[in-house]
C-alpha cells in the first residue's frame, strides 16, 4: 500500500570555521518535504523529495549574505513499530 506524505519544519545552521580570519555564522532555515512509502507489513520503501531553504552570509569581512537552497532525493527503507 503506498502511503504519500509532506512535510515541513525549520531550525538553524551554523558555519564554525577554524582559521581566525574567518568569522563564525549562524541564520535560519527551513525546509518542505513531499514523498511516499510503499508499505508491506512493518516494512517500508521510502522515497523522497527535499527542498533546504536556508540564508548564507560570508565568513569573510568584506562578503555579503544571500538565501540558498538544496534540493535533494533520497531513498530509503523503514521499519514501522506499530
Amino acid at each position: 500500500q503506498f502511503k504519500p506524505f509532506v512535510g515541513a519544519g525549520f531550525g538553524g545552521r551554523s558555519y564554525l570555521f577554524q582559521a581566525s580570519a574567518l568569522n563564525n555564522r549562524s541564520c535560519t532555515l527551513g525546509y518542505g518535504t513531499l514523498g511516499t512509502e510503499f508499505q508491506v507489513s512493518k516494512i517500508a520503501l521510502r522515497l523522497e523529495g527535499r527542498d533546504n531553504l536556508f540564508c548564507y552570509h560570508s565568513p569573510m569581512a568584506t562578503g555579503g549574505s544571500n538565501t540558498r537552497n538544496d534540493v535533494s532525493v533520497s531513498f530509503g527503507l523503514a521499519y514501522h513499530i506499530r
